[in-house]
C-alpha cells in the first residue's frame, strides 16, 4: 500500500546510521526512511550486532519546492550495538511494496576498540555523599597535538532515574572538542568502587585536542541527579592532564601531525608540452590530529612551479582513536622546461606515538616527458658573474629574437602608453569581474545553507506540534524534536554554515554575550526540560504544551 504517494514521484529509500564512528558496545541508531510504505529489511548487519530495545516508527511530511507537492516519508529506527571492532558495510535497506522492491545505498561504519578509561581523584567527603562525580580520561600524560578522551563518571548510592542542569567539564586552551557517541542513551550499571557497591554511569564522552604544553586542569562538571522527584546536586572533582612538548629539531617536512600518517601522489598525464599545466593530486591519510596538519612537501624540480593555490578536500571523522580520514590537495603545476624529468617523491614527516620519534613517509617517484616548444620563451637571470667583460655591471637578459631597431622613436608617445595601458586595464577589469563573481557565488551558497537550516527549523517545529497531543509513547520524540528545533534556530541566528549541530554550551555562551542575553534563562530552562524528559521524567500534555509555547516564543524573539 502506498499512502500520499504523488503520481510520477520517484521512489526513494535512504539508510542512515548514527554515529558512523563508534566503540565496541556503544549504542548506534539505524534508520530507514522512504516515500514508499512497505516491509523493511536491512542486509549485512554484523553477526555481533545486538538489537536494542528502542524502536521508533512514524511518518513526516516535507515540501518539494520544485513541484509544490507535499511528500509523505515513512521511517523506522532501531538502536543496537556492535560487539567486535572493525569496518562494516551495512545495507542496502529494502522496502517491499506488493511485488516491487526498492533499495537504498550502503553505509560504512567504523567500530573501534573501547578506550580504557581511568577514574580521577575522589575525596573522602565525596564517598560519604549520596552521589558524586569524577572526570575520567584515557591518558594522564599526552604529547602536544595528541587528543585525549574525557568523560563524566557518576556514582550514586541510589538507582538514578534522570539528570538535569548539566554543566559540562572543560579544559582552558582546548582548541577543539568533538562529542563521542550519543548522550541520549545512558546505561546505569552496578560497580564496586573503593569498597562500596554503587550505581554508576558514564556521560558526555568527548575527544579533546588541547593547545600548548604543561599541566592543565579539567574544570569540574555539575548536574542534579534525581531519584523520582528528589534530587542531589553534584559538583565533580577536577581532572588533570599533562601535555609534553614534542622532541626538538623536527624534520623540515614535518606537517605537525601526531599519530600515524601516509602520503600518495597522482598526476593526470606523463607527457606534456612545455609551458602547459598538468594536475597533481597529493593525498594525506592518517589518524591522530590530521585536521590540524599542514601541506606536505612537493619537492618539485627546477622548471616546475605551482600555478595558483591548491584545491583542498577533507574527508575526516572523529572517533576514540582521534581524527581519522584523508586530505586531498589538488595542484596545477606549470612546466617551464623540457626533456625527461623525474619528479622526486612528495614527502611528509610526523611524530609517531608508538616509537615516540619522527617518521617520514614518501610517495612514488614519477617520470614526466616534456615536449619542447620552440615558441615558448623563458626569461631567466644568470646569477654567475661574468669573467669576459669587466665593464658589465648588470647581466643583461638573454634575447631570444633578433633586435629590430625602428627608425622612428615612439617611446613615451600617446600611442605607446595606450598600447601599454589597454591590456593592463583589461586584465584588471577581468580580475575584478571574476573576483566579484566568485564572491557572489560563495555568498549564494552560504545563503542557501542558512535557508536550508531555516527550513529544517520549521519542519522540526511542525513535527513537535504534531506530537503534542499524542500519548506518552511519543514523549521522547517530542522533546527530541523540540531540542533539535531550538538548536537549528540558533544555527540560523549564529549564521552557522557548516553541516553540524551546535551544542548547549555554544548556544548558551552565544546568548549570554549577544543582544538576546535576556533569553539566557529561558533557553537554559528549555534545554533542562528536554533533558529531564529524556532521562525519565514523565510529561503530561499540559507540560508539553508549555514547552512548545516556550520554544515558539524563543524562536519568535530571535527573529526580531
Amino acid at each position: 500500500m502506498i499512502s500520499s504517494f504523488v503520481f510520477g514521484q520517484k521512489p526513494e529509500v535512504t539508510l542512515t546510521i548514527n554515529p558512523t564512528d563508534a566503540e565496541v558496545g556503544e549504542t548506534i541508531s539505524i534508520t530507514v526512511k522512504s516515500n514508499v510504505q512497505g516491509q523493511i529489511e536491512i542486509d549485512n548487519l554484523p553477526s555481533s550486532f545486538v538489537y536494542g530495545y528502542d524502536i521508533m516508527n512514524g511518518m513526516e511530511q516535507d515540501m518539494d519546492y520544485n513541484t509544490g507537492q507535499v511528500i509523505t516519508y515513512y521511517y523506522s529506527s532501531q538502536t543496537g550495538a556492535i560487539g567486535k571492532p572493525g569496518k562494516y558495510t551495512i545495507g542496502p535497506a529494502f522496502v517491499k511494496n506488493g511485488n516491487k522492491v526498492y533499495q537504498s545505498e550502503t553505509v560504512t561504519i567504523n567500530i573501534g576498540k573501547k578506550a580504557p578509561m581511568s577514574v580521577g581523584t575522589v575525596s573522602a567527603q565525596q564517598l560519604k555523599d549520596p552521589a558524586f562525580g569524577t572526570i575520567q580520561t584515557n591518558k594522564k600524560t599526552i604529547y602536544e597535538g595528541e587528543p585525549i578522551i574525557a568523560s563524566a563518571k557518576v556514582y550514586s548510592k541510589y538507582n538514578p532515574t534522570r539528570l538535569a542542569g548539566y554543566i559540562p567539564f572543560s579544559i582552558k586552551g582546548a582548541i577543539e572538542t568533538h562529542q563521542l557517541g550519543s548522550q541520549s542513551n545512558i546505561k546505569v550499571s552496578q560497580e564496586r568502587f573503593k569498597g562500596l557497591d554503587l550505581y554508576a554511569f558514564e556521560y558526555d564522552r568527548k575527544l579533546i585536542f588541547p593547545n600548548g604544553t604543561g599541566t592543565y586542569q579539567i574544570e569540574p562538571f555539575q548536574m542534579s541527579l534525581f531519584q523520582g522527584y528528589q534530587s542531589f546536586p553534584i559538583t565533580s572533582s577536577a581532572g588533570v592532564v599533562n601535555i609534553r612538548p614534542l622532541p626538538a629539531n623536527p624534520p623540515s617536512d614535518f606537517i605537525s601531525g601526531v599519530g600515524r600518517f601516509d602520503i600518495s601522489r597522482k598526476i593526470d598525464t606523463f607527457k606534456i608540452k612545455q609551458g602547459d599545466v598538468f594536475k597533481m593530486s597529493v593525498e594525506v591519510t592518517g589518524i591522530g590530529n590530521i585536521q590540524n596538519t599542514t601541506e606536505p612537501h612537493l619537492n618539485l624540480p627546477k622548471g616546475m612551479i605551482v600555478y595558483g593555490d591548491p584545491v583542498v578536500t577533507e574527508n575526516i571523522s572523529f572517533n576514540s582513536s582521534g581524527a581519522d580520514g584523508t586530505i586531498l590537495y589538488e595542484y596545477n603545476i606549470q612546466v617551464t622546461t623540457s626533456g625527461t624529468i623525474k619528479l622526486p617523491p612528495a614527502t611528509l614527516s610526523y611524530f609517531d606515538l608508538n616509537s615516540e620519534s619522527y617518521q617520514q613517509k614518501s610517495s612514488d617517484t614519477v617520470t614526466v616527458v616534456i615536449e619542447k616548444d620552440q615558441s615558448y620563451v623563458v626569461a631567466e637571470n644568470d646569477d654567475t658573474p661574468s669573467t669576459k667583460e669587466e665593464n658589465i655591471v648588470v647581466n643583461s637578459e638573454i634575447r631570444t629574437k633578433p633586435l629590430i631597431k625602428s627608425e622612428s622613436n615612439w617611446f613615451g608617445t600617446p600611442i605607446y602608453w595606450a598600447g601599454l595601458g589597454t591590456p593592463i586595464l583589461g586584465a584588471l577589469l577581468f580580475f575584478l569581474i571574476t573576483k566579484r563573481k566568485e564572491d557572489n557565488q560563495e555568498e549564494q551558497v552560504a545563503k542557501l545553507k542558512i535557508k536550508e537550516k531555516a527550513r529544517e527549523t520549521i519542519n522540526y517545529v511542525s513535527r513537535s506540534k504534531e506530537l503534542l497531543n499524542q500519548g506518552p509513547e511519543a514523549n521522547d520524540e517530542f522533546f527530541s524534536s523540540v531540542e533539535t528545533a531550538l538548536k537549528k534556530a540558533f544555527e540560523v541566528e549564529m549564521n552557522v554554515q557548516q553541516d553540524r549541530i551546535l551544542n548547549k554550551r555554544e548556544i548558551l555562551d552565544y546568548v549570554r554575550n549577544s543582544k538576546h542575553s535576556e533569553l539566557y534563562s529561558e533557553v537554559n530552562d528549555l534545554f533542562s526540560k528536554c533533558e529531564l524528559s529524556r532521562f525519565g521524567m514523565s510529561a503530561s500534555n499540559d507540560s508539553k504544551q508549555q514547552v512548545f509555547e516556550q520554544l515558539s516564543s524563543i524562536i519568535k524573539q530571535l527573529k526580531k
